[in-house]
Parts: structure tokens; sequence; C-alpha cells
């Protein structure tokens, strides 16, 4: 319409243009601008209407949900009720600016999202020991029912659930097994190094080679996690454990906050996380049945689960839910900023190049990385604790959230007292306990100047470390109080044997997508995202062949 326009106006222009023609253009762009005049005029009427009424509009709503607030049970902390819409509760600034939520409130408060009561505990001490330590709060339920966005069966099958995911797991990663893992572990390395060789190389300098470590480490961590306590069948070849990547991916990323706030409406986030679950699960009872005809038996995490009769499919889809995303971005993340920090980069190489130096007269093999590789699992679990600050404090830097509880006991639970008493600071029976991570990794008093990557911060601040000491729970990294995590001794071996094979081979820079160093702000997530996460946008590591 527009082109016509601009055509009729320079045909008018034209000193050719006869006056009948003139008389026919003039009609014809009379009724192009006519036409085109009533949709403008429609759009720009309905913006200045909704500038002029958006401020009564959000009076109104705002009214109307502290109207509407549900009232509280006796002993609740008090209302947060800025943002508390009718229906939703604080659903809006609980998904989207959950930091800014839970650190900007005022000590430990009650809030709703849907008719679900949360009582964040984060505000204060005596909030953080009752959430880590008080055996009335559901870890299981918590999660199933606000990070997964599922329907619970409120009781205490989440529970013994997680405990015996618990128990098989500890079981799995006993010594002598990942003892009988580390060459298997070793092999899916060497191959991953061989192919980082053949990455992209940079245009300004042949001798770098590009990486997205979340395209790359990431789905590394993925595969040597299957190894040791997953199914041997998915890394039969690079297509179907590719296939089974996908599916996680598509399962994980696809929580339906709606679902949270209404647990029974089915919407399309919800029926795609149940297509990426059956998808799985598929590929689980494929594995399972081959096993029970006795087509195939393997020295596998599957096998162990099948010869004690233990739930298979409810084991790896923990083992995916809880461990691939910590460890595979946690990894990432580690390889990012080490890119980043040249100090700390060179003091963790300083401290495999030691290692190779104390343990190269074993065998005589003729490179580092064959000195490496014949490390055992006790010296692999404590020679490196440079490199595992470094992981300590990538995870730190690298998991926003929060954490949730249900208190499933009956009675209201106290915060930070006798629970015998009811008074003012309770979670009531059937409300959830909220603590965000920040409020401990981003506090100033417990990590000065707490975005910086600072592992020394584990190493050598002794007065840091007294300091931490005298509060609980300082550090959540691993898990705290009652639930401490039953994969950090994995990801510490994995993740460690990942990271010293990097430097012993290539030296990293941070760069762009074509190779090129840059220097830029110290990447770091959002503080208000849900979970640990892949960063938002790419992020590019340079890698040549160490010099020398």
């Amino acid at each position: 319409m527009i082109l016509n326009m601009f055509t009729l106006l320079f045909d008018l222009h034209s000193c050719s243009v006869h006056r009948d023609s003139l008389s026919s253009k003039m009609s014809q762009v009379s009724h192009l601008l006519f036409t085109f005049a009533w949709p403008l005029a429609i759009v720009s009427t309905l913006l200045l209407t909704w500038t002029l009424l958006r401020p009564v509009l959000g009076v109104v709503v705002r009214d109307l949900g502290r109207r509407t607030l549900p009232s509280l049970p006796k002993g609740s902390p008090p209302h947060w009720s800025p943002h508390h819409l009718p229906l939703l509760g604080s659903a809006i600034p609980f998904f989207g600016r959950r930091q800014d939520m839970f650190l900007d409130g005022p000590g430990n408060f009650s809030f709703f999202v849907g008719r679900k009561q949360i009582v964040n505990v984060s505000g204060t001490v005596n909030g953080r020991r009752t959430f880590f330590e008080n055996k009335s709060l559901s870890l299981g339920q918590g999660a199933v029912e606000l990070l997964a966005g599922l329907v619970s069966a409120n009781d205490n099958r989440e529970d013994y659930g997680a405990q015996d995911f618990i128990k098989s797991f500890l079981a799995l990663s006993r010594p002598e097994i990942l003892g009988r893992k580390l060459p298997t572990l070793r092999d899916d390395i060497r191959h991953f190094d061989k192919l980082l060789g053949m990455s992209p190389v940079s245009e300004s300098n042949p001798n770098w080679r590009i990486m997205n470590p979340f395209e790359t480490i990431y789905p590394l961590m993925f595969k040597l996690i299957v190894r040791v306590v997953g199914v041997t069948e998915w890394l039969e070849d690079d297509k179907t454990l590719a296939r089974v990547l996908w599916a996680f991916c598509g399962f994980e990323n696809n929580c339906s906050r709606a679902r949270i706030i209404l647990p029974y409406l089915i919407t399309l986030t919800h029926t795609k996380k149940l297509f990426f679950g059956a998808v799985l699960y598929m590929a689980i009872d494929k594995a399972i049945k081959k096993r029970r005809a006795g087509v195939v038996r393997h020295d596998d995490a599957l096998q162990f689960l099948l010869d004690h009769d233990k739930d298979v499919v409810r084991f790896i889809f923990s083992v995916l839910m809880s461990g691939i995303t910590t460890e595979g971005c946690t990894a990432s993340w580690l390889v990012v900023f080490l890119a980043h920090s040249p100090e700390w980069q060179a003091k963790c190489r300083a401290e495999v190049d030691d290692v190779v130096v104390r343990h190269g007269g074993k065998k005589n093999p003729a490179t580092p990385q064959d000195i490496l590789d014949s490390l055992s699992l006790q010296e692999l679990e404590t020679e490196f604790p440079v490199l595992i600050a470094t992981f300590r404090e990538a995870i730190r830097l690298a998991m926003p959230g929060a954490m949730f509880r249900k208190n499933t006991s009956g009675k209201p639970v106290r915060i930070g007292g006798d629970e015998t008493k009811i008074e003012v600071n309770v979670i009531p029976d059937g409300a959830y306990a909220a603590f965000h991570l920040d409020s401990v990794h981003m506090n100033p008093e417990l990590y000065p100047d707490p975005m910086r990557f600072n592992p020394g911060r584990y190493l050598d601040d002794h007065e840091q470390k007294e300091q931490k000491q005298e509060q609980p729970h300082t550090y959540l990294g691993w898990g705290a109080g009652r639930h401490p995590c039953p994969g950090m001794r994995l990801a510490k071996l994995e993740t460690t044997m990942v990271v010293i094979r990097l430097l012993a081979s290539w030296e990293l820079e941070p760069s762009d997508s074509t190779g090129n160093r840059v220097d830029i702000p110290f990447p770091a997530p959002d503080r208000n995202g849900y979970r640990m996460g892949k960063s938002a946008v790419p992020l590019w590591v340079r890698c040549r062949p160490r010099q020398g």
C-alpha cells in the first residue's frame, strides 16, 4: 500500500501527467490515504487510551489485590504484598524477579503463588537453620510442586523415593566402583580432547581453536554421568546419546509455571514436558527389557538397580533432574571463569604441572596427559585443592535461585525455636518454606566482593573461614544440613578429570564467535534466574596448545 502511494505521488510530480490523468491519480491517492489512515488512527487511539488508563488500572489492580489477600494462619510471618494480584498472588515477581523479591522483602515473610502459601525464611539465621535442619520439612514434596510444577502424592512417597535414590547413588559412588570406571571416563575425555583439536579455527590466529563450553563441555559431562550412574546402551553410538540429551533438555526446559499456580491445568508447556518425558521413559524401558530378557548384561547402574530390585525409572529420572544440569553447567561455567581469570588459570595449571612432576617417575610415561591418566582415584580426589576451590567458587557464582521444602508434619513448624510453642514466625502445616541461595552466597559479610571470582576465599582466608563457622550453612553448593548432595563426590571427580586435561593441553582465553580475543566484563548468570542453567547469551572460549 505504501509503495503504491509513493508511486502515485511520483506520477503526480511528473510534468508529463495530463489533467484527466491528474484527477484520476488524485482520487487514487485520496483513497489510499483514507484506507491507510483508519488502522493508524485505531492504533494511535488504543496506545493513547492505554497510556492514560494504565496508572488508573494499576491502582485498581493493586487495590483489588490487597482486598483479595488470603488470611494467614496463626503465627505466620507477615504478608509481603506489594505485587499481590487476584488469583495469581505474587507469581509475577516469584517467577520473573525472584532474587529481588526474596532479598528486598522484610526479613521472614509470607506470600502466595496462586493458593499456595510460601514462607520466605532467607532473612534470618534462625530461618536458615530451620530450613536445613528441621525434619518436618519435606524436600521431595517441595521440589515436586514448586520446581517441577507437578502434583505430589501429598504423603511420604516422595521422601521415601528420595531416600532410596540417595542410598542407591551412594552405593554406585563407592571407591571400588568409581575405580573400575576410571579407564572408560579417561577414554571419553581423551576423545573430547581430540575433537577439541578439530574445533573451528580462529580467524585472527590459526593456532587458536574456538568452543562454546555450554555446547561442548556440557555434553561431555552428560556422557560421563551416564557412564557411571546411567544406561550403557545410551553410549553405544553418538546418535543415541544425542537423542537422549535432546529429550532430557526438552523435559528440563519445559516446566509450566501456570501449573505451579493451578496444578491440574493442562498447558502446552506441560504437554511438551510429557512428550519429552515419554521419550526418556521409552529409552529407559527399552534397555530394561533387553536386560530382563537376558540379551545383554553390563557392569553399570542399570544392572545394579535391576539386581537389587530398585525403581529403575525413578532413579534414572532423578539422576537426570538432579545431576546433569548442575554438574554440566558448573563445569561449563568453570571453564568460562578460568578463561576470564588468567591468575587462577595459571594457579590451577601450576598445580597440575606439580602433580605431573611428582608422579612422573611412576611408569615413565611419555606425556603429561599420560601421567594424569595414571593417577589413582585417591590421587585425583586429594591432590588438586586449588582446582576444587575454583569448582566451589564456580558453583557459588553460577547457582542462583531458591530451594523449597513443604511442611508435611500436620502442625506448624516454628522458625528457629521450640516447636511446641505456637508464637510468631511459623511455617503453617501444608505451607512451603523457601530459601534463596543468594542470601548466603551473595552476602558481602560472608563473601566480601561477592561477584568476584576468588577461589582463594576457600584456601587461605582464615578470618573469613572463622566468620563463616560462626553461622550455620554458609556454603550451599553441596547441599546442607539434612540434605547433603549425594553426587558431590562424582561431580568433583569428573570435573577434576576434565579440567586437568584441559589445563595440561590447552591455554584458554575469552573470545568472540570468530576466535578474536575479547575483553568483556566478567560473565555471570542472571541472579534472578529460576535455577542454575546455561548462559543466556553465547560465551566463547578460544584454546591453543600449550607453549613449551
